[in-house]
């Protein structure tokens, strides 16, 4: 990225800087500029801007300051390779914020901008909507889990479990500590600090029946804080490490991406086409099957701490109540 700093304004500010003696002055402009964004961003948008100086040098460009019709030619070849909008996307982002950086003229004109929309409409895909998970394929994943001594197969038994009861996000399963749970004779009360949804921060109190067995969620979350020796401040969904002595936690909870390869190797494990499920297929699944018993829709918002009519979207019908409205009318 020393392109940025070869520019104009920055080439001023480094020579005034030499020759006043307030170099470090110079070097903490930089610095500070570059914190207007995330460091995660910084990083995708450098990595974006490196592909695109690499093409431009291919073809006889100036990566910074460039032309529009530079810029127009490089995302026209992004569309021809790319399979969705997301690199031209990124393309553009980069490229505009390293040249306002730069402090010089962004490259953007009309013809950049129908570029970039008619590439966004002809790659846009449309997101497949994942499965909801039903109590049978539910209870046939955390019996396999549940069977086992490992307390990392326990933990995603556990997952499973809690998410289908509770209609809850990843979110609200990474959150859940310790501390949050508490065990009455027929059930279980989970504290949420705050949910997607919960725009007053005011948290959620789910609660959670107790099922006969010891394949419910109740059962499989108490013997998982016993049998890894989850402390009051652990993540119900800690990152554990077998040890001598038996498990011990590392500090945080799963991150989504290792709590999605378990679910996926769970679904794959018992059966089911992986692809059609996600993570979300808990919070779906449950609210699914709540609603397939006919649990009031004020008690469904309520437990998965919905205020408005958006947990219909979460409600896979079935069929026998898809024919309902015609039976209802036959008349004969």
């Amino acid at each position: 990225m020393l392109e940025i700093w070869d520019q104009g304004c920055w080439k001023e500010l480094q020579e005034v800087a030499e020759g006043k003696g307030l170099v470090r002055l110079s070097d903490r402009a930089k610095d500070l500029v570059m914190e207007t964004h995330a460091s995660s961003t910084v990083k995708t948008y450098t990595a974006a801007f490196s592909r695109w100086r690499s093409w431009a040098m291919e073809q006889g460009f100036v990566a910074i300051p460039a032309t529009p019709v530079a810029v127009s030619l490089y995302l026209i070849q992004l569309v021809e390779t790319s399979a969705s909008a997301s690199p031209i996307s990124a393309a553009l982002s980069a490229i505009k914020w390293a040249h306002q950086k730069a402090c010089v003229q962004l490259p953007v004109n009309a013809m950049v901008e129908q570029i970039a929309v008619a590439a966004k409409r002809r790659l846009a895909c449309t997101p497949r909507r994942k499965e909801p998970l039903n109590k049978k394929q539910v209870a046939t994943i955390v019996g396999q889990l549940a069977g086992s001594d490992d307390c990392l197969k326990l933990r995603t038994a556990v997952m499973f479990a809690i998410g289908f009861a509770g209609f809850m996000r990843w979110d609200d399963l990474a959150r859940i500590r310790v501390r949050d749970i508490a065990f009455r004779r027929d059930y279980m009360e989970v504290r949420l600090d705050k949910r997607k949804n919960d725009q007053l921060r005011e948290g959620s109190l789910v609660l959670i029946s107790k099922q006969p067995g010891e394949l419910g969620a109740v059962a499989l979350t108490q013997r998982l804080i016993d049998e890894a020796n989850l402390q009051a401040d652990d993540h119900l969904l800690s990152n554990l490490v077998k040890a001598k002595s038996g498990w011990r936690t590392k500090k945080g909870s799963l991150q989504y991406s290792r709590a999605r390869e378990l679910f996926l190797e769970a679904a794959t494990g018992a059966g089911l086409q992986a692809e059609m499920f996600g993570l979300h297929s808990l919070r779906s699944g449950g609210t699914t099957a709540a609603a397939a018993a006919k649990v009031p829709q004020r008690l469904l918002k309520r437990h998965g701490g919905w205020h408005s009519e958006a947990v219909n979207s979460y409600i896979k019908e079935s069929l026998d109540n898809m024919l309902l409205p015609s039976s209802a009318v036959s008349w004969h």
